[in-house]
Protein backbone atom coordinates (compact mmCIF):
# COMPACT_ATOMS: atom_id res chain seq x y z
CA UNK A 1 0.00 0.00 0.00
CA UNK A 2 1.45 3.36 -0.93
CA UNK A 3 1.57 6.37 1.36
CA UNK A 4 -0.97 8.19 -0.81
CA UNK A 5 -3.71 5.58 -0.44
CA UNK A 6 -3.26 5.39 3.36
CA UNK A 7 -3.67 9.15 3.57
CA UNK A 8 -6.87 9.03 1.52
CA UNK A 9 -8.31 6.29 3.78
CA UNK A 10 -7.54 8.36 6.88
CA UNK A 11 -9.17 11.40 5.27
CA UNK A 12 -12.33 9.41 4.40
CA UNK A 13 -12.51 7.99 7.91
CA UNK A 14 -12.14 11.50 9.36
CA UNK A 15 -14.90 12.93 7.21
CA UNK A 16 -17.20 10.02 8.17
CA UNK A 17 -16.53 10.82 11.82
CA UNK A 18 -17.40 14.48 11.29
CA UNK A 19 -20.62 13.52 9.49
CA UNK A 20 -21.65 11.37 12.46
CA UNK A 21 -20.81 14.22 14.83
CA UNK A 22 -22.93 16.66 12.80
CA UNK A 23 -25.81 14.15 12.65
CA UNK A 24 -25.63 13.58 16.40
CA UNK A 25 -25.64 17.34 17.01
CA UNK A 26 -28.70 17.77 14.81
CA UNK A 27 -30.52 14.99 16.65
CA UNK A 28 -29.71 16.49 20.07
CA UNK A 29 -30.82 19.94 18.89
CA UNK A 30 -34.06 18.47 17.54
CA UNK A 31 -34.80 16.69 20.80
CA UNK A 32 -34.19 19.88 22.80
CA UNK A 33 -36.30 21.92 20.40
CA UNK A 34 -39.32 19.60 20.20
CA UNK A 35 -39.36 18.08 23.68
CA UNK A 36 -38.75 21.22 25.70
CA UNK A 37 -41.11 21.82 28.60
CA UNK A 38 -43.70 24.48 27.83
CA UNK A 39 -43.79 27.39 30.28
CA UNK A 40 -47.25 27.21 31.85
CA UNK A 41 -46.49 29.26 34.95
CA UNK A 42 -49.27 31.60 36.11
CA UNK A 43 -47.08 34.64 35.33
CA UNK A 44 -47.21 33.73 31.65
CA UNK A 45 -50.92 34.53 31.39
CA UNK A 46 -52.88 37.71 32.09
CA UNK A 47 -56.57 37.42 32.90
CA UNK A 48 -58.37 40.74 32.30
CA UNK A 49 -61.96 41.78 32.88
CA UNK A 50 -63.34 43.59 29.80
CA UNK A 51 -65.98 45.40 31.87
CA UNK A 52 -63.08 47.60 33.06
CA UNK A 53 -62.19 48.46 29.44
CA UNK A 54 -64.88 50.47 27.65
CA UNK A 55 -65.18 50.32 23.86
CA UNK A 56 -62.70 52.69 22.21
CA UNK A 57 -60.05 52.28 24.93
CA UNK A 58 -56.38 51.29 24.82
CA UNK A 59 -54.98 50.38 28.24
CA UNK A 60 -51.23 49.88 28.79
CA UNK A 61 -49.98 46.89 30.80
CA UNK A 62 -46.50 46.04 32.02
CA UNK A 63 -46.34 42.46 33.36
CA UNK A 64 -44.51 41.87 36.64
CA UNK A 65 -40.71 41.64 36.69
CA UNK A 66 -40.47 42.63 33.02
CA UNK A 67 -40.35 38.95 32.05
CA UNK A 68 -42.90 39.26 29.27
CA UNK A 69 -43.58 42.10 26.82
CA UNK A 70 -45.45 45.24 27.75
CA UNK A 71 -48.70 45.45 25.80
CA UNK A 72 -51.87 47.44 25.24
CA UNK A 73 -55.28 45.90 25.62
CA UNK A 74 -57.33 47.55 22.88
CA UNK A 75 -61.11 47.38 22.71
CA UNK A 76 -62.58 48.99 19.60
CA UNK A 77 -65.97 50.63 19.21
CA UNK A 78 -67.02 47.47 17.31
CA UNK A 79 -66.18 45.42 20.44
CA UNK A 80 -63.10 43.80 18.89
CA UNK A 81 -60.31 43.05 21.36
CA UNK A 82 -56.56 43.02 20.68
CA UNK A 83 -53.49 42.60 22.84
CA UNK A 84 -50.84 44.64 21.02
CA UNK A 85 -47.14 44.40 21.92
CA UNK A 86 -45.82 47.88 22.70
CA UNK A 87 -42.41 47.29 21.10
CA UNK A 88 -42.10 48.94 17.68
CA UNK A 89 -40.63 46.46 15.18
CA UNK A 90 -38.35 48.95 13.37
CA UNK A 91 -36.97 51.14 16.18
CA UNK A 92 -37.35 48.90 19.23
CA UNK A 93 -38.95 51.76 21.20
CA UNK A 94 -42.17 51.46 23.22
CA UNK A 95 -45.09 52.94 21.31
CA UNK A 96 -47.44 55.33 23.10
CA UNK A 97 -51.20 55.65 22.69
CA UNK A 98 -52.45 59.07 21.56
CA UNK A 99 -56.03 59.25 22.83
CA UNK A 100 -56.89 62.44 20.89
CA UNK A 101 -55.92 60.98 17.50
CA UNK A 102 -56.79 57.35 18.28
CA UNK A 103 -53.33 56.24 17.10
CA UNK A 104 -50.20 54.62 18.47
CA UNK A 105 -47.01 56.61 17.95
CA UNK A 106 -43.38 55.49 17.99
CA UNK A 107 -41.54 58.23 19.94
CA UNK A 108 -38.20 57.35 18.27
CA UNK A 109 -39.08 57.70 14.59
CA UNK A 110 -42.57 59.27 14.75
CA UNK A 111 -44.22 56.39 12.89
CA UNK A 112 -48.00 56.11 13.44
CA UNK A 113 -50.10 52.94 13.81
CA UNK A 114 -53.88 52.63 13.90
CA UNK A 115 -55.66 51.01 16.84
CA UNK A 116 -55.15 47.56 15.28
CA UNK A 117 -51.37 48.11 15.09
CA UNK A 118 -51.27 48.61 11.30
CA UNK A 119 -48.88 51.35 10.10
CA UNK A 120 -50.71 54.45 8.87
CA UNK A 121 -49.93 54.90 5.18
CA UNK A 122 -49.01 51.23 4.78
CA UNK A 123 -45.26 51.78 5.17
CA UNK A 124 -43.31 49.49 7.51
CA UNK A 125 -44.14 46.47 9.61
CA UNK A 126 -47.20 46.18 11.83
CA UNK A 127 -47.12 45.87 15.61
CA UNK A 128 -47.22 42.28 16.89
CA UNK A 129 -50.22 40.92 18.75
CA UNK A 130 -50.29 38.50 21.66
CA UNK A 131 -52.38 35.35 21.45
CA UNK A 132 -55.55 35.50 23.56
CA UNK A 133 -58.84 33.77 24.30
CA UNK A 134 -62.03 35.71 24.96
CA UNK A 135 -64.75 34.15 27.09
CA UNK A 136 -68.49 34.70 26.88
CA UNK A 137 -68.47 36.46 30.27
CA UNK A 138 -66.25 39.32 29.02
CA UNK A 139 -62.95 38.00 30.32
CA UNK A 140 -59.77 37.81 28.23
CA UNK A 141 -56.85 35.48 28.92
CA UNK A 142 -53.72 36.74 27.19
CA UNK A 143 -50.79 34.43 26.52
CA UNK A 144 -47.88 36.76 27.30
CA UNK A 145 -45.35 34.30 25.93
CA UNK A 146 -46.82 33.92 22.46
CA UNK A 147 -46.50 36.70 19.91
CA UNK A 148 -48.48 36.33 16.72
CA UNK A 149 -48.28 38.31 13.47
CA UNK A 150 -50.77 41.11 13.10
CA UNK A 151 -53.88 39.53 11.53
CA UNK A 152 -54.82 42.82 9.83
CA UNK A 153 -51.80 42.92 7.49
Amino acid sequence: MSKGSAGRKRHRAGSRGRKWLYALGAIVFGVILFLRVEDTSPQRFALLDLSEHPPGSATPYVPEAGRFPAFYLVRTEDDEVFAIVRLAPESGCLVEWNEDEGLFQDPCDGRLYDRRGVPVGGQGRALYHLAYERSEIDMVMIDLGRRVPNPHM
